[in-house]
């Protein structure tokens, strides 16, 4: 298995790649992604690598309006790369 938030296949074939997740702030900050959406390449397991990424995030109890952020949807850019290139 590839290191926390890196793809199998992408790792192997030294392909970097990019997801755009839509996610849920949770009660306790955490971030929840049930909708990986945009994904280049979309054959690589970037989609579950970037699910993995998230369990780690967390986020600021308030946004920048001063506005609680539970409950809100946000969107995770992941950007997967290849080290050296």
């Amino acid at each position: 298995m590839a290191p926390r938030g890196q793809a199998d296949r992408a790792q192997r074939l030294r392909s970097g790649g990019d997801v755009h997740a839509i996610c849920k702030i949770l009660d306790d900050l955490s971030v929840a992604c049930p909708d990986v959406g945009d994904t280049e390449p979309s054959d690589m397991g970037f989609e579950e690598a970037a699910q993995r990424v998230a369990l780690y995030c967390r986020v600021a109890p308030t946004l920048k309006d001063g506005r609680p952020a539970a409950g809100k949807w946000v969107r995770l850019n992941v950007a997967f790369r290849v080290p050296g290139d």
